[in-house]
């Protein structure tokens, strides 16, 4: 493959910019969830465990009835 590939990981939109200033932080889900794979992937000997990084349902927009499946934690059953 060729330098410049497209194989980069993707940056974060101007909407989602807007979400995290709206929620107060200061860095995108995105980049969060980024940040915390490579956290764990980088520990030696550690499992893959993203159950931390689950929001709770008070802090989610427009939260109006159970989470739906798209937002449950990748854990293992």
């Amino acid at each position: 493959m060729k330098p410049g590939g497209g194989t980069a990981a993707e940056r974060p939109t101007g909407k989602e910019h807007c979400k995290a200033k709206r929620l107060g932080q200061k860095s995108t889900s995105r980049e969060i969830l980024r940040g915390a794979v490579k956290g764990q992937l980088a520990a030696p000997g550690v499992a893959l465990d993203l159950l931390p990084l689950t929001v709770p349902a008070a802090t989610r927009a427009n939260s109006s009835g159970p989470p739906s499946s798209s937002s449950t934690p990748l854990a293992p059953t």
